[in-house]
């Protein structure tokens, strides 16, 4: 399985191991907000997180006023938000990494590198992530992948 950008052209995602090579085309994709009372944690955000009605070009539904499927969606959000602790400190330095060595393409743009990106095991062991924490790591970019946020490929040997 190989990604190729976001969903919405790719046939399969690659479900991310260490072996992997994994980009990230556009780090103003993502943010990490600082940390608000009272939880005192950062919030890690990208630009799929938001609910349609928070856009400024919002479209109008076709029948009716379709308020309560926003607010459904808007409940939804909230919740995923409470229950996730946020990315483990290893994700987010693993993706500062990858950020750094960023072709700071549009997520958009057709000119999107095919297979290209780091090996994730060598980013891994370069920011110190203790080998028991991969798998979550992996976990959290294969997400991150899904949304089209990141890019992954099968590493070349």
């Amino acid at each position: 399985l190989c990604f190729q950008g976001g969903l919405a052209g790719a046939e399969a995602v690659a479900i991310v191991s260490p072996k992997s090579r994994v980009l990230v085309p556009d780090p103003s994709a993502m943010a990490l907000l600082p940390a608000a009372p009272p939880s005192q944690s950062e919030r890690f955000v990208t630009c799929t997180q938001n609910a349609r009605h928070e856009h400024m070009m919002g479209r109008p539904p076709a029948d009716g006023d379709g308020s309560e499927r926003e607010d459904a969606e808007s409940e939804q959000l909230e919740e995923e938000e409470e229950e996730s602790d946020g990315p483990p400190a290893h994700a987010l330095a693993v993706l500062r990494e990858l950020c750094a060595s960023s072709p700071r393409l549009p997520l958009a743009s057709a000119a999107l590198p095919a297979g290209g990106g780091e090996v994730l095991q060598d980013v891994l062991e370069r920011v110190g992530a203790a080998p028991s924490s991969w798998s979550e790591v992996c976990s959290f970019l294969t997400r991150l992948a899904v949304d089209g946020i990141v890019q992954v490929a099968e590493a070349s040997d």
